[in-house]
This record gives structure tokens, C-alpha cells and sequence, in this order.
């Protein structure tokens, strides 16, 4: 799943955890990166920010999301990838998503479609 965000590039902020219903979105560790690359491929090298959306009762991986930066033409743009975690679905995936676009519009400031 792809979705598009215009960022600017360079932004210092630190991925916080985000509670997100029966999930709970926690930035990328050692524990989970391994996680993260099988399910999201070599965009994680590349992201500004990376989840893992833990469920919350047994903090068991449910989807990894990521928001990819990219230049376009003359202006900053990030693609925000998510995908199913082992314990996870193609619903899990979309709705950790629609969180981290969430966040990218209110938090960061970021316009997102």
C-alpha cells in the first residue's frame, strides 16, 4: 500500500509512539528491524520515520509502516508503505497507515493524500 505526503527533507524529529486503538504504533528497534526489512523491503533504509504496530494485548507484530522521502520535480514529497506483520493483515496494514497519515497531517505538519 502507497500513499503520498509532501515533506520536507532533513526533519530532525524523532518517530514517537502513537496509540492507535487495538494497536500501538512504537518506532523500529533492533528487536523488530528484522521485522520491518522482511516486510517493507529496502524502503526502511531510506525512511525518515518506521513502526512496528504492536497489538496492544500481546505486543505481538501486526504491520509495519513507514514514511519514505523522495524529491519530485521542485518539491519535497514522502511516500508513506505499510504492510502486513507477521501476526498481521492487509487491514492492520491500512489502518497503521491511516494512523501514520494522521500523524504526518497533524503532528508534522505534512500534507497528506
Amino acid at each position: 500500500m502507497v500513499h503520498a505526503a509532501s515533506m520536507t527533507l532533513g526533519d530532525p524529529r524523532e518517530s514517537v509512539e502513537i496509540a492507535a486503538g487495538s494497536m500501538q504504533l512504537l518506532p523500529v528497534d533492533d528487536r523488530s528491524r528484522c521485522g520491518a526489512v522482511a516486510a517493507l523491503g529496502r524502503s526502511v533504509a531510506d525512511a525518515q520515520h518506521v513502526w512496528v504496530a504492536r497489538d496492544a494485548t500481546t505486543a505481538l507484530p501486526r504491520a509495519y509502516v513507514a514514511i519514505v522521502t523522495s524529491e519530485q520535480a521542485n518539491e519535497n514529497s514522502a511516500i508513506v508503505r505499510s504492510a502486513p506483520g507477521l501476526n498481521g493483515n492487509d487491514s492492520d496494514a491500512e489502518a497503521a497507515a491511516d494512523v501514520v497519515r494522521r500523524y504526518a497531517d497533524q503532528a508534522l505538519g505534512l500534507a497528506t493524500s
